[in-house]
């Protein structure tokens, strides 16, 4: 039994890269050890723990947006209570920070630093989505995220959009619970156990759906919906289970009314905020993983990748690009190049993003909006020997102050900038 154990844990931690069977089962298996892999690689706590933060510098802002074009559409009263119905487990901090937002709102009103208080929420906005970009991008792979205009043009949208969504939602809503009361009620209303259970689920599949459609569109790169859709039913279910567990768990904390006072739903709104983005980043991870499964073989030899064997699928990669670059092709992305060249999309992220910073290669944006890459120099007369001399310069060196002008050290890249048959001729002895 033990065995059996021993062998499955094995198969499911290692081995199970090396099965190359499309089935549910064995990419389900791929999926889990990917995001779970992910997850102790990429330090999710600590992004957790930073847009936690930030989501409390601009909580406030926020929500004085959604109010200040709810109070034009009537709606204020109505946003307030879907708020207290969203967020049940943290009623208090609700009322406090409508407090504030209150507060703001009167002070803007009243003409008191309107245009600083203006330029104050978007950029706390236009900071937080940018936080939320870069980690979404970070799990991604995406080391260059929207440009400025993209960033401006693409946050402000969300921005205006959303709380007219939230208002246009929360208003349909109330109309249509209103009617579909006065159906329950009709007594000719044999289905109305069925309306009533879809009413019931409502705020879990908008849940779901409001974290699907994020994994889609924050990440500055192509995201299946598929993928994604599935990541947010499952972090929406997580949600609304995070959300049970706060109210009923509520009552067993009122130990720390007596040493918080007032404040005692501070820390438990802070603990809230923080597996909620917990929840949303491991969504993204598992994201990723699904999408990405068929080209994660070979984890184990990648992580013990000899230095030549790096080198010649480096050069490789090269020659694809000058390839399409020299034809006049449309340039391949990364996903493209790791489907078509079956190059294991970790290893291919590392060996262009290399380039990429050593100005071998150039990111481009196709008409697709999808990130791409071509030459930045001319490589295809570049002899082998510099672009090798070039490729091993990649990186920081010469960075020890007590080694630099040492004589040793000066011979030996001596003999490793020779030729091979100069090399041949010296022993590492010769070099002490």
């Amino acid at each position: 039994m033990v065995r059996k154990g021993t062998k499955w844990y094995y198969y499911c931690v290692r081995n199970v890269w090396k099965d190359q069977r499309r089935v549910w089962y064995v990419d389900l298996i791929k999926t889990i050890n990917l995001s779970v892999s992910s997850y102790l690689d990429k330090n999710v706590q600590s992004r957790a723990s930073s847009l936690t933060y930030s989501t409390l510098l601009a909580i406030v802002p926020a929500l004085a947006l959604v109010l200040a074009i709810a109070r034009g559409f009537g709606f204020q009263e109505i946003i307030k209570s879907e708020l207290h119905a969203i967020l049940p487990a943290q009623a208090e901090m609700v009322d406090m920070v409508l407090g504030f937002v209150d507060k703001y709102l009167a002070n803007a009103s009243g003409g008191l630093f309107v245009g600083i208080g203006i330029l104050f929420l978007l950029w706390t906005l236009i900071s937080l989505l940018r936080n939320v970009e870069t980690t979404f991008n970070y799990v991604w792979g995406v080391k260059k995220g929207r440009s400025p205009y993209r960033m401006i043009t693409d946050y402000t949208t969300i921005i205006i959009v959303l709380p007219i969504l939230l208002i246009c939602s929360s208003g349909i809503s109330i109309f249509m619970s209103s009617v579909v009361q006065d159906y329950i009620n009709n007594p000719l209303g044999l289905l109305s156990p069925v309306v009533k259970f879809l009413l019931d689920i409502a705020p879990w599949v908008l849940t779901c759906l409001f974290f699907g459609g994020m994994y889609i569109l924050i990440p500055y790169t192509k995201v299946k919906p598929k993928n994604a859709l599935i990541s947010g039913f499952i972090c929406g279910s997580l949600f609304q289970l995070l959300q049970y567990l706060f109210v009923t768990g509520q009552m067993y904390v009122t130990k720390y009314n007596a040493i918080y006072g007032s404040f005692s739903f501070l820390p438990l709104f802070m603990i809230w905020m923080y597996l909620t983005w917990l929840i949303c980043i491991s969504g993204v991870l598992i994201t990723y993983a699904s999408q990405n499964i068929f080209r994660f073989s070979y984890i184990e030899q990648i992580r013990d990748i000899s230095r030549r064997y790096s080198l010649e699928l480096s050069v490789y990669v090269v020659l694809v690009v000058i390839r399409k670059f020299e034809k006049g092709e449309t340039p391949m992305s990364k996903f493209e190049m790791s489907r078509q060249y079956n190059i294991p999309i970790q290893l291919l992220n590392r060996i262009v993003d290399k380039f990429v910073d050593a100005g071998i290669f150039s990111q481009v944006q196709r008409d697709d909006e999808v990130h791409a890459y071509q030459p930045a120099l001319n490589l295809a007369n570049m002899p082998v020997y510099d672009f090798l001399k070039k490729y091993n310069n990649i990186g920081t060196s010469n960075f020890i102050p007590e080694l630099r002008g040492d004589e040793t050290l000066l011979e030996i890249s001596r003999v490793i900038d020779s030729d091979v048959q100069k090399q041949k001729l010296v022993k590492i002895k010769d070099l002490i």
